[in-house]
C-alpha cells in the first residue's frame, strides 16, 4: 500500500525539525541575554557619568523656587499675577 510518504523518513524529518527548532530557540535566548547584558552595561555607564557630573557640579538643574507670596501688579491683591488678574478689564484696578 502506498501512502504518499515514507514513514521512516518522516520520523527523521520530525526529529531533524525538532532539533532545528530547539537550536533556533537557543539562539534566540542567547540573543536576548546579549541584549540584556548590553542594556545593563549601558545603564552602569550612565550611572557612572551621572555621578561624575554631579561631582563636578553639572548634575541635574536645581528646581525652580515656587513663588508663594505673589502680588498682582494690576490690582495689588495676592494669589495671582497681572496676566491672570480677574479685575484687569474692570475699573477697580489699583493705579
Amino acid at each position: 500500500m502506498v501512502t504518499g510518504f515514507d514513514v521512516a523518513g518522516s520520523a527523521e524529518e520530525r526529529l531533524s525539525q525538532g532539533t532545528r527548532v530547539r537550536t533556533a530557540l537557543s539562539l534566540l535566548g542567547e540573543a536576548q541575554a546579549a541584549r540584556e547584558a548590553a542594556i545593563a552595561e549601558l545603564l552602569d555607564e550612565r550611572r557612572a557619568i551621572d555621578a561624575k557630573l554631579t561631582e563636578l557640579g553639572a548634575g541635574a538643574e536645581k528646581p525652580k523656587k515656587k513663588v508663594t507670596n505673589r502680588v498682582c501688579r494690576g490690582c495689588g491683591e495676592p494669589g495671582h499675577n497681572a496676566r491672570s488678574c480677574p479685575r484687569k478689564n474692570t475699573k477697580e484696578t489699583a493705579a
